[in-house]
């Protein structure tokens, strides 16, 4: 017959009591043990029962009275999303201040009937008090994400969900322990850190590449064509010179002596250019100046810093700005006709500095493309690295102007080949794309399968890092070429560069959902 230990008291029972279900088991084992004034401490099923009996009786009695049901889950809702914030641990907290505050005497007792009290929750009203818990853990993990995270500070997609598998592995394992029974909370809590950075990084990668994709397709509407902006800056061009703006004799008087101040004392055997350019300056004194005349002044002061000394660029910068603060300011006082003609100008100039921009791009992407063929590993990225290096130099030298300080990091970032990892780089040279590759990949790979697998694995392995190789050199190529789009769409819409590894609200997302998940796999019946 089967024997029970009760407390230290071995009973015997009928042999039917294996056949009972367990919580009819749970049930004998109770009356045996009240039948002999031992045990009798709360169980789930008393739980239950207290739960039973609170929600049907007061303002809840009654057979046809909905509102124990009603108050029963919402209970159960809002008690789940208190908790939530806890990360398992909210048995401890409940006990902790009912044994502080004289409620009980006993802390284990207390948390004991906490653990209950949730477990008959979560089985009465199992999706009620599950969707509060996942509403309250969302809810905490995204403040305690906006104040702690890290994940959303990397700068490429594998960085993020790195980070972010890291953080979910911490939550988990702080939410796996807080579950667990207090002699299993190891256990809980490396399955829960297993769980976290299974679902943080899983997270953080869906996250980056739906927002990345997003956000590619946003970038690439938002940037018209070359042809589209030199029609719209000519379209400008002439909406400005409809404007009749013509500057009035005295108004140009008083700006090329400003001029000619910033100039100083020129040396014309030292300084030609900037001379030059104060003889044209000097030579409109008193005499009415039309918007086309302004522009082209302007236009040959630009194009004289291009090969200026150092010195000259810095006086000629300051008779431009000069020049550009006068059209900002201009009214009736200082020109004739409409002097809006000088914003419609400004804004010509700028789409036109976008096109010569975007123009500057495609031409080094063209380029990369018909130069791609002469390298035999990772071609597109090697040859985008190449044009994007020549690219960077000019713009170092003030060869080449105009790029954003957003747009230079990402150029130099393609020049340095660190649009993927190091490791991928490293494994696209064994992409069967050369001599040299083909072979070191089927050799090493050929004798790597022979030693481990025979033959058989020889073949095997012969195909293993022409395969691996082959993806590597793929996605390097891809990677570069995402990022000179990026660089022609900035170019041509004025925003910044958009990349796959964006700013996304997933992030905040993963240690609530982190801890839930990792609560709903360690979570037990007591």
């Amino acid at each position: 017959m089967p024997i029970l230990d009760i407390e230290g008291r071995r009973i015997e029972v009928d042999d039917s009591f294996l056949s009972l279900s367990p919580e009819d088991q749970e049930a004998t084992v109770m009356e045996i043990a009240g039948s002999l004034g031992i045990g009798g401490g709360p169980t789930l099923e008393t739980a239950k029962q207290d739960r039973d009996d609170f929600y049907n009786s007061g303002i809840y009695a009654g057979s046809m009275n909905p509102l124990g049901s009603i108050a029963k889950g919402v209970d159960a809702f809002a008690s789940g999303a208190q908790r939530a914030a806890l990360l398992g641990w909210d048995d401890e907290a409940s006990a902790a201040v009912n044994t502080a505050g004289g409620l009980t005497g006993d802390y284990e007792s207390a948390r004991s009937d906490a653990n209950l009290k949730k477990m008959a929750q979560r089985d009465q009203n199992p999706v009620l008090s599950l969707a509060g818990e996942i509403a309250g853990s969302i809810a905490a993990g995204s403040s305690a994400a906006q104040a702690m995270s890290t994940a959303g500070r990397a700068t490429t997609m594998g960085g993020k969900a790195l980070r972010a598998a890291g953080e979910g592995a911490a939550v988990g394992a702080v939410a796996g322990a807080g579950e667990s029974d207090p002699g299993e909370r190891l256990g809980g809590a490396a399955m829960g850190a297993g769980i976290g950075a299974i679902t943080g990084g899983a997270l953080s990668a869906a996250g980056d590449a739906l927002a990345g994709r997003s956000a590619r397709r946003a970038a690439e509407a938002a940037a018209p064509s070359v042809d589209e902006l030199a029609e719209a800056s000519s379209a400008l061009y002439q909406k400005a010179d409809a404007a009749g703006v013509v500057i009035k004799p005295e108004a140009m008087d008083k700006l090329v002596n400003k001029m000619t101040v910033l100039a100083g004392r020129i040396n014309r055997d030292l300084r030609p250019k900037t001379a030059g350019v104060v003889d044209d300056i000097q030579a409109m004194a008193g005499k009415p100046l039309s918007l086309a005349e302004f522009d082209e002044l302007r236009q040959t002061i630009g194009l004289v810093m291009k090969n200026a000394d150092p010195q000259d660029v810095r006086t000629l910068t300051q008779m431009k700005s000069t020049m550009d603060a006068f059209a900002d300011r201009a009214g009736r006082a200082e020109v004739d006709g409409d002097a809006g003609g000088f914003k419609l100008l400004k804004e010509a100039r700028d789409l036109w500095a976008k096109k010569a921009k975007t123009e500057i791009v495609e031409e080094m992407l063209d380029l990369a493309d018909v130069k791609s063929g002469r390298y035999s590993q990772s071609g597109l990225q090697n040859a985008i690295r190449d044009k994007a290096s020549q690219l960077y130099s000019k713009i170092s030298s003030g060869k080449v102007k105009g790029f954003t300080q957003e747009e230079v990091a990402l150029v130099r970032k393609m020049a340095k080949g660190e649009m993927t990892p190091t490791a991928v780089n490293w494994l696209a040279k064994w992409a069967p794309r050369g001599v040299v590759s083909l072979s070191g990949g089927v050799g090493v790979g050929g004798a790597v399968g022979t030693f481990l697998g025979g033959p058989v694995g020889g073949v095997i392995g012969s195909a293993v890092p022409g395969g691996i190789g082959f993806a590597a050199s793929k996605a390097a190529d891809n990677a570069a070429l995402r990022g000179a789009s990026a660089l022609r769409d900035a170019a041509a819409s004025g925003n910044a560069p958009v990349l796959g590894a964006l700013e996304h609200r997933t992030t905040r997302l993963i240690p609530g959902l982190a801890a839930e998940e990792t609560s709903l796999a360690t979570r037990k019946r007591e």
